[in-house]
């Protein structure tokens, strides 16, 4: 389970100070190198170390408005009667909130959604938690300094709270599921080959990249679980040109593979992808 600040946590008046206590806990981890069993969405990760979120980051925090935004990005919202207004539900209450200036009046196109979607993402994982997440970096802050965590990747600060897990490729192997080929194609077994080659810190960010997280369930693989429960690790070949990088569905623990033509490709460009290359993809 990964864990995002709630905007609904204002119902108690002392959840700034709770938030800001729960930064001091992970910092003072970290600074004497203390690890914690806790995961946090990505885009709170960002959050810590000041790098932006994107559209890619809601699929961590809430699977079908995920859905939705891409949805939107990749089909025409003419007549849909959309504008820069939403509307948030909170506790049974509805309301209106604007993601600019008179949104109400503005209605979405073709040509302005992907602004209207940026802008929704926005709000949906920074505005409506900036308190929140301020007084967490507050009291995080006191034992990290903000230019020292400005250093790492999201990843890698989840490994420096959390630290390496003990992966079994085995383990792994036997409970994956496969869609669109088999267990005995080229591209599955070179996959698993280099998988098995990998340095252990390598393997440890190829789950992340394909579940949001690095540590490996209690009982094994077995026990993976996703959005709607137990959910396999699933190796998925997609129909994409394989000058692209592997992408991942991280609520499904799904990793996408275009049919690489060789293991040598595979490997170059999953290890791409995890150094930093993008795992989401509009098209």
């Amino acid at each position: 389970c990964a864990f995002q600040p709630s905007p609904a946590s204002a119902i108690n008046q002392d959840h700034l100070a709770y938030f800001k206590f729960a930064g001091r806990v992970v910092g003072m981890a970290i600074y004497y190198k203390q690890l914690l069993d806790v995961q946090f969405t990505s885009s709170f990760f960002k959050h810590m170390i000041g790098e932006p979120v994107d559209v890619s980051d809601l699929e961590s925090i809430d699977p079908d408005f995920h859905r939705n935004m891409l949805w939107i990005l990749n089909n025409s919202v003419e007549g849909m009667e959309l504008t820069f207004e939403v509307v948030l539900e909170q506790f049974g209450q509805h309301s209106q909130v604007e993601l600019i200036p008179d949104g109400r009046l503005l209605d979405v196109t073709d040509e302005n959604k992907f602004r209207y979607v940026n802008l929704y993402c926005a709000l949906m994982m920074t505005r409506l938690i900036e308190q929140q997440t301020f007084s967490f970096k507050e009291g995080f802050h006191e034992f990290i300094p903000r230019h020292l965590v400005s250093l790492f990747s999201p990843s890698e600060l989840q490994l420096l709270i959390s630290g390496l897990p003990e992966i079994d490729v085995e383990d792994w192997k036997q409970h994956t599921n496969y869609s669109n080929l088999t267990k005995d194609d080229d591209l599955s077994i070179w996959l698993w080959e280099i998988i098995a080659e990998m340095p252990h810190a390598t393997r440890a960010l190829l789950l992340q990249f394909s579940t949001g997280s690095s540590k490996v369930p209690i009982g094994g693989f077995a026990n993976l679980r996703g959005s709607t429960g137990i959910q396999l690790f699933t190796v998925s070949r997609v129909e994409a040109d394989v000058s692209r990088l592997p992408q991942s569905s991280t609520c499904f623990n799904l990793l996408k593979l275009p049919n690489y033509p060789s293991k040598e490709e595979l490997k170059d460009k999953l290890m791409t992808a995890l150094s930093g290359g993008m795992r989401f993809d509009l098209s």
